[in-house]
């Protein structure tokens, strides 16, 4: 009986070895809006299913040219323009996003931006340039509320020539400090 709990103490520990896996890395906040915006996107897209890896491309200039033209904002005419979907019974409209988001929005996605492998998500890769045999997403910089609270980032699916839409996606963070989709406001589909 003695030797038997000897044994036991000595395998104890390399039994608790055995089952330790360590803790997921925390996602930087940026990696979780990111990752969340993603996901919708490709949930919402009747075209394109989830990859596995999602390619993203590196830099923001790949965006849609008419991001940067005043077509791209008139998709938007007012407070009034409903989203696609709601993280609530109702659906969100623009005027629901804080000003100060709306305001800051259109001017932070109009120049260029090289997107970079730390601010994505485990799951995405970067990618030098557009590539019509790979799904590709495009990403804009995220605009944050003064709190952080509230983020809206542009993102838009390439999947070939004919196949392909753009979104703008407002989150918020709950009192748990995790994000969620609040709504998304498609701007473009091919």
């Amino acid at each position: 009986m003695c030797s038997c709990r000897k044994t036991m103490c000595v395998f104890t520990p390399f039994m608790m070895l055995a089952f330790y896996r360590p803790a997921p890395a925390q996602l930087t906040q940026t990696q979780q809006v990111y990752s969340h915006a993603i996901t919708v996107l490709f949930k919402e897209d009747v075209d394109v299913s989830h990859p596995r890896i999602v390619y993203v491309l590196r830099s923001s200039d790949t965006l849609p040219l008419f991001l940067d033209s005043a077509h791209t904002w008139s998709l938007i005419p007012d407070t009034s323009y409903r989203a696609r979907s709601s993280d609530s019974g109702r659906k969100l409209v623009w005027g629901d996003v804080p000003r100060e988001l709306r305001v800051q929005f259109p001017a932070l996605v109009s120049h260029e931006t090289e997107i970079r492998s730390r601010d994505l998500p485990p799951e995405a890769r970067l990618v030098p340039q557009k590539n019509s045999k790979q799904i590709q997403v495009s990403l804009s910089p995220i605009a944050f509320t003064p709190d952080s609270g509230q983020a809206l980032v542009y993102l838009a699916v390439h999947c070939g020539d004919l196949c392909g839409g753009g979104d703008i996606v407002y989150l918020r963070k709950d009192t748990a400090g995790s994000w969620s989709v609040a709504a998304t406001f498609p701007l473009w589909r091919s």
